[in-house]
């Protein structure tokens, strides 16, 4: 009978340390997405490379999101898939977010222009 519940106890033992581990292993996890969430937004494409990513169509696969050693703040993250993936998504996103002077210029305008025909027709009518 004691054999039984010592296997039971050693079972519950190994267990503990397995949910212990991944748990660790998600705050690992949670580190490396951080970690590559901040490398990501001080990423600044130049103009020149914007402009043939642009011209390229696009594509999120490009090589203008690869994270460099030299832009990151731990380069042996550069081997980690996780991080690779994750930072390359954000500076993609970031980059497809960029406009250039003309767009704000435009909206500028347009929401003045707006704003103006709105206080005419108030104008008008009152």
């Amino acid at each position: 009978m004691k054999n039984k519940y010592s296997k039971i106890f050693i079972t519950f033992l190994i267990s503990l340390i397995g949910a212990i581990g991944s748990k660790a292993q998600m705050t690992d996890r949670e580190s490396i997405l951080t970690a590559a969430k901040i490398d990501a937004y001080k990423f600044h494409l130049s103009k020149l490379d914007l402009k043939k990513f642009k011209r390229s169509g696009r594509k999120s696969t490009s090589d203008f999101f690869k994270p460099l050693k030299e832009n990151i703040s731990d380069s042996t993250l550069v081997d980690d898939s996780l991080y690779v993936k994750k930072y390359r998504e954000i500076t993609y996103r970031k980059t497809l977010k960029r406009h250039n002077v003309a767009y704000y210029t435009f909206l500028g305008v347009s929401v003045y222009a707006a704003s103006v025909l709105v206080t005419l027709i108030l104008l008008a009518t009152g």
